[in-house]
């Protein structure tokens, strides 16, 4: 039987510090086959939040989209678009 693939969606804007706890609290729980989608709006990031962020993606920990224009509609359509997983689950930024 084929695992469903659940991909877990974070819209986010302006988010610093508590969009990386919940992260990293996220990657506990997501199965292998999953992913976390950050579907970022924020024009720019503190550093260390900015070169945190630039790292998962690059080690296929997130995959991180940006947004130039904040809007909820546009930044879960944009998440549900991109998404891989059979199965989309959208979460806050600050869980």
């Amino acid at each position: 039987m084929a695992e469903l693939r659940v991909s877990l969606v974070i819209p986010t804007y302006q988010r610093e510090q508590v969009l990386l706890d919940t992260i990293e609290h996220l990657r506990e729980q997501v199965h292998a086959s999953g992913e976390i989608l950050i579907v970022d709006q924020t024009p720019v990031h503190e550093p260390h939040v900015d070169l945190q962020l630039r790292e998962w993606d690059t080690a296929g920990v997130i995959r991180w989209l940006k947004l130039a224009q904040p809007s909820i509609p546009a930044a879960m359509n944009a998440g549900m678009s991109a998404a891989r997983g059979a199965v989309v689950v959208f979460v806050d930024d600050d869980v």
